[in-house]
């Protein structure tokens, strides 16, 4: 997510400043009636110098790693020009750096309201939504980002994740469809999109998926695990252990591959080798593993 630039008008030279204040003076002297006039126009030009000089600061401070400076900056340049569209979208940035969620999103809310067609305001407010665990705040902003901008594939992306996490899979696997139009070769498309039909049992299509993200990433342990679980569902045990072992070799440690790795092994008859991995599995802390403990190894 980049920072808004902003194309600020050049600076004024000296002399074309003194020339402006020389023209309000004579204003001011033939024209009594226009003094306000005039000091109003001289405190907006040191406004607006003072907005820049903010937003600058902000700017910079974030480009550092600042972030508690940005937002202070860019506070500031706000409370000089309280249309600045630009200042609001960065201090969401910032304050999403700061795990500040909440603000981001009324930042990013202000965005919108200034530019109701901005489809990186939703997009970027979708995503702090989704920290807050607005799952449908965030597929209602996402939706929106894909009305304004329908090639926008990591929203169809994300909303589709989302989706999963709903139990919505036909939906997810739509959007994860629509992803791979956009991006033919996207891996994460692949990989949520067999996860979506795994949990939906479309078993034979999650495998199809599982299998070309493996030929795209062969160690790639979150596509081995999906593969296993779903060849354990197909009563391809030997599949499903080997793939399981495959992965442990990459990551010896992973508590839930240790649990599948079990589950296949008692499920293809190797009840004490299974056990055995379980209480592996219970060690690393995985929940699921002291309840298929007492269900197989008694």
């Amino acid at each position: 997510m980049k920072l808004k630039t902003k194309q600020f008008q050049p600076k004024f030279t000296q002399t074309f400043k003194m020339g402006i204040l020389f023209g309000l003076l004579l204003i001011v002297s033939f024209y009594p009636k226009r003094e306000a006039l005039a000091q109003q126009t001289v405190a907006n030009l040191a406004s607006a110098g003072d907005n820049k000089k903010y937003y600058n600061e902000g700017y910079a401070k974030y480009a550092e790693g600042n972030y508690t400076a940005s937002v202070v900056a860019y506070d500031k340049a706000i409370a000089l020009n309280s249309t600045d569209v630009d200042a609001y979208f960065n201090r969401a940035l910032a304050k999403k750096k700061l795990n500040d969620f909440s603000g981001a999103v009324a930042d990013y809310t202000k965005v919108i309201e200034l530019k109701p067609n901005d489809s990186e305001a939703f997009y970027n407010r979708a995503s702090a939504k989704e920290e807050l665990r607005d799952n449908q705040g965030a597929i209602s902003d996402y939706t929106q980002t894909l009305r304004i901008n329908p090639k926008e594939a990591d929203a169809y992306l994300n909303r589709g994740r989302i989706k999963i996490k709903l139990n919505d899979f036909r939906g997810a696997v739509a959007d994860f469809n629509k992803v791979l139009e956009l991006k033919p070769g996207s891996f994460q498309a692949l990989l949520n999109r067999a996860n979506a039909k795994r949990e939906s049992f479309d078993l034979n299509g999650a495998l199809q998926d599982y299998n070309r993200v493996l030929m795209m990433m062969p160690e790639f342990t979150p596509a081995l695990l999906g593969r296993a679980i779903t060849k354990t569902s197909l009563k391809d045990y030997n599949g499903a252990i080997l793939d399981c072992s495959t992965a442990l070799e990459l990551a010896p440690n992973d508590s839930e591959l240790v649990y599948y790795m079990a589950i296949a092994m008692i499920n293809s008859g190797d009840k004490d080798g299974g056990c055995a991995e379980l209480t592996k599995a219970e060690e690393l802390l995985f929940e699921k593993a002291k309840d298929a403990k007492q269900k197989y190894c008694k």
